[in-house]
């Protein structure tokens, strides 16, 4: 079992006991990390120890892209401003 610590930015790391470790570019939650409505990606992964690796796995904020918005278009200020112009007078 490996022992993983799973940092984020400023964040406190959050252990885990694993079998192996994630790999760079997979994408995990982590709910201790607002993991489970924002997914996290592996950009690092450092292994410290022998015969009881610990491992420190680097996450950043993933980008998810959804079908359904993927061809949707972004509002932009200007849209804004006359959304809100036009329902808030």
């Amino acid at each position: 079992m490996l022992v993983l610590y799973f940092c984020l930015n400023d964040h406190p790391p959050v252990i885990r006991y694993w079998s192996s470790a994630p790999r760079i570019g997979d994408t995990i939650a982590l709910p201790e990390l607002g993991g489970n409505l924002d997914p996290l990606r592996v950009y690092d992964v450092i292994w410290e120890g022998v015969e009881e690796a610990t491992v420190s796995v680097y996450v950043h904020h993933a980008k998810v892209e959804h079908a359904v918005c993927r061809g949707a278009e972004r509002p932009n200020r200007t849209m804004l401003d006359n959304f809100l112009q036009e329902h808030l007078g």
